[in-house]
C-alpha cells in the first residue's frame, strides 16, 4: 500500500512537471484525478521519470541560444560569421521618391523585384485624372517583398532609377522571440509524446477524457507557435518595402549647393518668371476648356439682366404717367377754385345777384 502510495506521489509530481513546462497549470487537478483513479500509469511514469529531466526546457532554450550565437560544444571555429548569420533579423525599407517616367519606373520596378526573386505584396496608384484643375500627376504606393540578401541591389537599382526624396530603414531583432517560441513548441512535443504513450495505456474513461482534452489543448498551442515561427522566417527571409512613387514635372533638388546673393536674386527672378508664364498659361488653358459653360452663363446673366431693365424701364413709365395725371389734376382743381373766386369778387356780379334777390321778393 506504501509503495502504490509512493507511486501516487511521483505520478503526481511528474504531471505537475509536465504542466508547468507547458504552461498550463490549469489541468493539475485533472491530472491528479488520473493518478488516484489508475495506479497503472504510476509505473510508466517512473519507468519514464529517469528519461525526463527538470531542466529540459532550459537546456532547450540553452541550445537554441548557443546556435544563434554560432558556438556548439567543444567548438574552436570562428564565431563573428556565424553570429550574424544565425541572427533573426526583419528589416523594412521605407523609400519616397519621385519620376518624371511614371510608366517607366514602375515597369522596371516589377521586373527588377520579380529577377530579384522578390514579388509586389501590395499596389495603389492613382492616375492623376480629376473633374477640374490644372494639375494631371500619377503617384503610386507599392508594398515590396525582396529576398534580404537582395535587398541592397533592389534598393540601389531603384536609386538610380529615380530621385530619392526621403528614406529610412530600420532592423528588428527577433531572435530571442524566435527562441523562446521554438523551445516551448518543443516542450509541448515531449509532452505530447509522454500523453500520447500515457493515453495508449489507459483504461478508464475518465481517464481517456482527460489525456484526450490536453492533447487538443496542446496540439492548439503548437499549432499557433508555428504558425508564429511560419510568419518570423517569412519576414526574415523576405525584407519589406515600403515604396511611394510620385510623377513630377521638375525633380526636387536632393544636393544643396551654397549659392551667393546674385545667383539667388537670378534664380528668384527666373522662378517667378517662369511661376507667371505657366500661370498665364494654365489660365488660357482654363479659359479655352471652360468657354462654352462661359458662354452659357453669360446668356443666361445677359437675359435676366434685359427683362430686370426692361421691368424696371415699364415700371418708371407708370409711375412717371400716374405723376403727369395727379398734376394735370390738381392744376385743373386749381384753375377752377381761381374762376370761383373771381366771380365772387366782381361788383357787377354782385348787383345783379341783390337785384335778382328783390324781384323774388316783390
Amino acid at each position: 500500500m506504501k509503495k502504490k502510495m509512493n507511486r501516487k506521489v511521483v505520478l503526481t509530481g511528474i504531471l505537475m512537471a509536465t504542466m508547468l513546462m507547458a504552461g498550463c497549470g490549469s489541468k493539475t487537478a485533472n491530472y491528479m484525478a488520473v493518478a488516484s483513479s489508475n495506479a497503472k500509469f504510476a509505473d510508466s511514469y517512473y519507468a519514464a521519470e529517469s528519461a525526463m529531466t527538470s531542466d529540459s526546457y532550459e537546456t532547450t532554450q540553452e541550445v537554441f541560444l548557443n546556435n544563434a550565437s554560432g558556438s556548439s560544444t567543444g567548438s574552436t571555429t570562428d564565431l563573428s560569421d556565424k553570429s550574424v548569420s544565425n541572427q533573426k533579423l526583419i528589416k523594412t525599407v521605407s523609400m519616397d521618391v519621385e519620376t518624371k517616367e511614371f510608366n517607366e519606373l514602375m515597369t522596371a520596378i516589377e521586373e527588377k523585384a520579380a529577377e530579384l526573386g522578390g514579388y509586389i505584396d501590395r499596389m495603389e496608384s492613382y492616375n492623376g485624372s480629376r473633374y477640374s484643375g490644372t494639375v494631371n500627376t500619377r503617384s503610386a504606393s507599392l508594398t515590396v517583398r525582396i529576398p534580404q540578401s537582395k535587398l541592397s541591389l533592389f534598393v540601389g537599382n531603384v536609386s538610380e532609377l529615380s530621385n530619392i526624396t526621403r528614406k529610412s530603414e530600420s532592423v528588428t531583432n527577433v531572435t530571442l522571440n524566435y527562441i523562446d517560441v521554438q523551445s516551448k513548441k518543443e516542450s509541448l512535443q515531449v509532452e505530447q509524446e509522454r500523453l500520447l504513450e500515457l493515453l495508449s495505456r489507459a483504461e478508464y474513461l475518465d481517464d481517456i477524457i482527460t489525456l484526450e482534452e490536453r492533447l487538443s489543448n496542446i496540439r492548439y498551442q503548437i499549432e499557433n507557435m508555428e504558425r508564429q515561427l511560419r510568419s518570423f522566417d517569412d519576414q526574415v527571409e523576405y525584407s519589406t518595402v515600403n515604396l511611394t512613387v510620385q510623377e513630377v514635372k521638375e525633380l526636387t533638388p536632393v544636393v544643396v549647393i551654397e549659392e551667393t546673393t546674385w545667383e539667388r536674386i537670378a534664380k528668384g527672378f527666373t522662378s517667378s518668371m517662369t511661376s507667371i508664364g505657366i500661370s498665364f498659361r494654365e489660365f488660357f488653358v482654363w479659359f479655352v476648356v471652360k468657354l462654352p459653360y462661359l458662354v452659357i452663363w453669360g446668356i443666361v446673366i445677359g437675359v435676366i439682366v434685359l427683362v430686370t431693365k426692361k421691368s424696371i424701364k415699364k415700371k418708371k413709365a407708370k409711375e412717371e404717367a400716374k405723376k403727369k395725371q395727379y398734376e394735370e389734376q390738381r392744376a385743373a382743381y386749381a384753375a377752377q377754385m381761381n374762376g370761383m373766386n373771381v366771380a365772387n369778387n366782381n361788383p357787377a356780379n354782385r348787383q345783379t345777384v341783390e337785384t335778382a334777390g328783390t324781384e323774388e321778393k316783390k
